[in-house]
């Protein structure tokens, strides 16, 4: 399954269609089957989002397959020179993360203008939510210490390269397995910019809630707030991913929008109860939720250094091996006194054959 097979089952057969009355995202519908920079032949839409469109393309000389994430702005970009040369240096930064955990981004532009888009590497397998909806009782703690390892080094990847994710959940993220090796990408960069150039040109943000920007179930309480954020609320955002993960079901849930919000700032969510998962790693866990960014764990190496030091799957509750059993069987308290009757017995023997 490519990933457009992935966007069109999470969407459905098709893509949302666009509302109608000469918005943003109907404009940019008649730009499949267009070439784009004269190397992008944009063949389908694979979702319309709050961020803007996600397109299928294919490269006319590599014959490969990649996906272009494009928004439209209200004014032209690069009519506001401090915007354009903000996105350059953005999208530039962004290109180069070359992380084996990462979704890479292999070009940038701006179409007509006013349509900034990077072009990203094309990713086989599923997204992280249809997985876990295969697993709602939580992954095994191996598996979730697996999957932790490489969200954690490609969302430090990213921080090391300046940039804050914002929209860390389990749609963006990339699980692919070959035989029983899982390996795992974070993806969808750029959505700080995106957000703030929105803000700029329409003074709205991209939610049409005109007060938030991301996902509700997976913010953080500064984002819902929408105050200022950093790399810490990536950390919350990766708390909530973690809980998820363990849990098998979302820290945050509510069947209305508001709810969700007001939970994410003020709401603790309820205890992960498994026998088999460490308190420490639980621990760990809330810790990288805590609401006030200074109590968290203040970088994701230092969360999944946390998680590590928490032990190895093995020792988070499960049984010993037989093995391990054998080699923990402790000797005798007193060691002395069966040395001393052996000695006494071999001392009598040696007696009863010099008397003989």
């Amino acid at each position: 399954m490519g990933l457009s097979d992935v966007w069109k089952k999470e969407q459905g057969n098709q893509p949302d269609p666009p509302p109608q009355g000469g918005d943003k995202e109907s404009e940019q519908a008649p730009l499949v089957g267009t070439i784009l920079a004269d190397r992008y032949r944009i063949d389908q839409v694979l979702t319309y989002g709050g961020m803007g469109v996600l397109y299928l393309a294919s490269h006319l000389k590599l014959h490969k397959k990649f996906v272009i994430k494009m928004t439209l702005l209200e004014k032209k970009i690069t009519a506001d020179q401090q915007l354009f040369q903000r996105f350059r240096r953005e999208a530039h930064a962004m290109a180069q993360i070359h992380h084996p955990n990462v979704v890479e981004i292999v070009d940038y532009d701006v179409m007509d203008d006013r349509k900034p888009y990077i072009v990203m590497e094309y990713v086989e397998g599923e997204n992280l939510k249809q997985f876990m909806d295969r697993h709602p009782e939580g992954l095994d703690p191996k598996t979730f210490m697996t999957f932790m390892e490489q969200i954690c080094k490609g969302l430090s990847a990213i921080h090391e390269a300046g940039i804050v994710h914002r929209d860390l959940k389990p749609n963006n993220v990339h699980v692919t397995k070959k035989g029983d090796q899982y390996h795992l990408k974070v993806l969808d960069l750029g959505l700080a910019y995106y957000a703030d150039a929105q803000t700029q040109t329409s003074h709205q943000k991209l939610t049409g809630l005109n007060e938030i920007v991301g996902t509700p179930a997976y913010m953080s309480p500064e984002q819902c707030k929408s105050e200022t954020v950093n790399y810490l609320s990536d950390v919350y955002n990766l708390g909530l991913l973690a809980y998820e993960l363990i849990k098998g079901e979302p820290a945050m849930q509510s069947k209305t929008l508001m709810d969700i919000i007001d939970k994410q700032i003020s709401w603790t969510p309820t205890p992960i109860h498994r026998t088999d998962v460490s308190p420490s790693i639980e621990k760990a866990i809330f810790k990288a939720m805590e609401k006030a960014p200074e109590n968290r764990f203040q970088s994701i190496k230092a969360f999944w250094q946390a998680l590590q030091a928490a032990g190895e799957p093995a020792k988070t509750g499960a049984l010993p091996s037989q093995e391990e059993k054998t080699l923990s069987i402790k000797p005798p308290r007193n060691q002395n006194t069966i040395l001393i009757v052996m000695a006494l017995i071999i001392l009598a023997l040696v007696l009863l054959l010099v008397l003989r």
